[in-house]
């Protein structure tokens, strides 16, 4: 299993790495000074997916047993395909949390100096559609663009962040609606984190 998750771990870096080096090729080596940048939201999941074997790799570099444990009886009896699949579980769900809060950020439902600050690239109010969600809005400046990356590692390596965030999200839209007779939720405060 630490073989699969190391190989795993490998696989996910050399994805991000083959995302992000045409970009540096076209700009830095060929000067192509129009060259496109490499899509955020895919940069941001693979940092999910990241953080999330970080998390897994550092718990199994921490547990005393784990010579035990490979050694195991038990293991050996397991199909490979079992301890693949097993490994990739974290990546998958560090991409989804990462995915979900890139989203938090982009609706403006998580504001706050800690966190990305949105724009429409095209200009103010012109984004209206799920095109321009993804290839338009964006991050405004360059530590904008940092946040994300960094916020994305962190969703996969805090398994329980992006729940959390969802239940107090959830909390907050049932307050505002119990609170108003069932009415929208539009003045409610977002959930403050780390401000």
């Amino acid at each position: 299993m630490l073989l699969s998750l190391f190989i795993a771990t490998l696989a996910v870096m050399g994805i991000l790495i083959a995302s992000v080096l045409p970009f540096f090729i076209s700009r830095y080596v060929k000067g192509q000074v129009d060259a496109h940048d490499p899509p955020l939201l895919l940069i941001v999941v693979l940092a999910g997916a990241l953080g999330a074997f970080f998390s897994v790799l550092m718990r199994l570099y921490n547990f005393e047993d784990l010579p035990k444990a490979l050694v195991s009886p038990d293991l050996h009896g397991l199909p490979t395909a079992h301890l693949v699949i097993y490994s990739f579980v974290p990546a998958v769900v560090g991409a989804i949390a990462a995915t979900v809060l890139y989203m938090l950020f982009a609706s403006g439902l998580l504001r706050g100096d800690l966190f990305p600050a949105f724009v429409c690239k095209k200009g103010e109010n012109l984004c209206t559609t799920f095109g321009m969600l993804i290839g338009e809005w964006g991050p405004n400046q360059a530590t904008d663009y940092a946040k994300s990356i960094v916020w994305g590692f962190i969703a996969g390596f805090a398994e329980r962040l992006v729940p959390d965030t969802l239940e107090s999200l959830s909390r907050s839209a049932q307050k505002g609606n119990s609170g108003s007779g069932g009415g929208s939720n539009a003045d409610a405060e977002p959930p403050k984190f780390g401000t």
